[in-house]
Formats: C-alpha cells, structure tokens, sequence
C-alpha cells in the first residue's frame, strides 16, 4: 500500500512538474522523436526484421551449422545460440536481446541458455562504436578499431565469469519437447510475422527514447556540480545524448575516453529499459542482468585505463 502510495505522488508530481515546463517537454520529446527518426529507426528497423525472419525460416539452420563448430566450444553454448551471438555483437541494443527471447519462445534454446547468452551478447552495435563514437563525438578516427575492440572484448572476457552461474557441468542443450511444433514458416508467413515484431519493436524502442530524454531534459537543468552527477549519471540516462555530454565537458583526452568506453558498454538507463520490454515474455532475473552490465562497464574502462597508460 505504502509503495502504491508513493507511485501516486510521483506521478502526480511528475504531471506537475510538466504542466509548469512544457518547454523542457517539448525540447526533450522531440530530440528523442528526432533521434529515434534519424538515427535509430532506419538502422535497427532493417535489423530487427531481417533477425525475426532469419528465426522464422530456415536461415538460421544454416547460420547455426556454420558458426557453432567456433562457438560451441568457445563459448559453452549449443548450436542454436550461435545465431544470438552474431545478432548481439553485430546488430546492438536491443537486437540482441529480442534474439534471445525469441530463440527461448520458440524452443531453439532452454531458458537457462537464453539468460546466458542475454548476460554478454546484447551490446552496442559496431557502426555506433566507430562511426558516432570515435569519428563524431570523440573527433579521432583514428581511434576506430580501439573503440570498437574494447567493449567487444570486455563482454567475450566477462562471458568466462557469467558462464559460471548459468552453465551446468554439460553444455547447454535444447529441451526438445519446448520447440514449436510449426518448426520453420513459409517466407510469406514468416515476412507477415516479421514486420508486426519488428513494428512493434521499433515502436517500444522509440516511446522509451523520448520519456528519457524528457528526463535528461529535466535533469540537465539541475545544477549538481560533482564528479558522480556530471559525469556517471546524468550521461548514463541515454547513451548517444550522454555521450555528447561527456565531449562537451572540460575533460582531460583520457579520462573522456575512459568514461566513454564505459558508458557504452554500459548502454545508459535508457537502452535497459530497452532490453526490458524485449524479454518481458522471460522470467530472467534483470537485477542481475544490469549487474553484469556494470561489471561488463567496469572491465572495458579497465581495458581503456592499461590501454592509455600504456600507449597514451
């Protein structure tokens, strides 16, 4: 009762606090429309259709039998996970994620497995690493591979930790008598079904980047001074506009590409509300998830320490 009680206040307050701003509102709504537009949407859209339909059909079979003589044993998973590793490592937030609800709801691969896979293949997409990050945001081209190589690597080393809590004395394997009975979808089916997911992905995608960036809004124009406020939490609401953030401050090269390196393999606050509603269908614990985000954060910004005491 206490909790439903406090839920009132916040959001009358809430109401409140927009009704005598809407200019902040107004500003915050329509850059997360406008990034959602520009950005986001003619990028991930592609990718979560081609995903949902590669599920669907036989493509993944062929995917599967390619890359799971590597995977397999390199990683501790069955051969049907190995289409949810290309997906988070190449595709990004929350691409990743969704493959591995999806594989999980249709019985290519046990629930234990999908959890796994959730807790070090659901990352920031490569073109966003080298193309916003190191080329428009930190301005050193140069940079590229480093800042593609950081977090990819942290999440791969951070899997040998997870790995631990999810993976039994054997391999994961498929529970056999979980797999949909439809097997593989005719393409015109399988297209059909397709776009609706990834339609109403996108659309999820899109309503949280603009509540967050109300919030960054709002948040911005409070005017905290110390290190956790400017540089830890407010950039860590909503990764692309946090990142701006953090080039913009006076800040030494290192440091800023210390906190950048973190907050992207972070993802912001944003894209874990992302990864949320793309694996609402589970029962997967998201307390620990974003743990392991942190500590996956943690690992990559000590890769980007050594990297600059050494060669900075």
């Amino acid at each position: 009762m206490k909790t439903k009680k406090l839920s009132v206040f916040f959001l009358i307050g809430l109401f409140l606090l927009m009704l005598f701003s809407p200019e902040t509102v107004a500003t915050g709504a329509a850059n997360g429309l406008l990034l959602w537009y520009r950005q986001v949407l003619p990028v991930l859209f592609p990718f979560l259709l081609i995903t949902g339909l590669m599920i669907r059909t036989e493509s993944i079979s062929l995917i599967n039998h390619t890359l799971s003589p590597i995977l397999k044993p390199f990683l501790g998973i069955s051969e049907n996970a190995s289409f949810s590793v290309v997906c988070g490592f190449l595709c990004g937030f929350p691409v990743g994620a969704k493959s591995c609800s999806d594989l999980t709801d249709k019985g290519k691969i046990s629930s234990a497995e999908g959890e796994y896979l959730l807790s070090f293949c659901n990352n920031v997409s490569p073109a966003f690493l080298t193309g916003y990050v190191a080329v428009q945001s930190l301005k050193q081209p140069e940079m590229t591979q480093i800042c593609l190589l950081f977090p990819i690597l942290a999440a791969l080393c951070c899997s040998f930790l997870f790995r631990r809590w999810y993976l039994p004395r054997n391999p994961f394997a498929v529970v056999e008598e979980q797999a949909d009975p439809r097997q593989f979808l005719p393409f015109s089916e399988a297209l059909d079904e397709s776009i609706l997911s990834a339609c109403d992905s996108i659309t999820k995608i899109g309503g949280y980047m603009i509540v967050f960036s109300v919030l960054i809004s709002f948040m911005a124009k409070l005017s905290f001074q110390n290190f956790f406020w400017k540089l830890l939490l407010l950039p860590g609401v909503e990764l692309t506009g946090g990142i701006r953030m953090l080039c913009q401050l006076d800040l030494t090269s290192e440091l800023r590409f210390l906190l950048v390196m973190a907050h992207s393999s972070f993802g912001g606050v944003c894209a874990l509300f992302q990864t949320k509603c793309m694996i609402r269908s589970q029962n997967w614990s998201f307390p620990r998830y974003i743990a392991e985000k942190l500590i996956t954060a943690m690992v990559t910004s000590l890769f980007a320490f050594c990297y600059m005491k050494l060669f900075g």
